[in-house]
């Protein structure tokens, strides 16, 4: 019985290992390739930085309200949301 339970245990880290790589490799992804398509699209330098402002804000403001929005959905939903998101944008 206590094997059973290790091997979920084992399984539940895999999966959230596998998550957490695909969302950093997704964000570092992002945040490489938009200066170069903001860049490409507007050709102006200044737009790049409030391209990366505006991500700033928005992650910030996430920040302050991700703990409210927590209580009410499962943490596992908003992972699973916040990855799938990321993979579509």
């Amino acid at each position: 019985m206590h094997g059973d339970r290790a091997a979920v245990v084992n399984v539940t880290i895999v999966r959230l290992l596998l998550t957490v790589t695909a969302a950093a490799l997704a964000t570092s992804g992002f945040f490489f390739a938009v200066p170069f398509y903001v860049l490409d699209k507007l050709g102006r330098a200044d737009a790049v930085g409030q391209v990366v402002a505006v991500w700033t804000a928005g992650y910030i403001v996430s920040c302050l309200i991700s703990q409210k929005l927590a209580q009410r959905i499962s943490p596992r939903v908003i992972l699973t949301g916040a990855t799938a998101g990321v993979a579509l944008f």
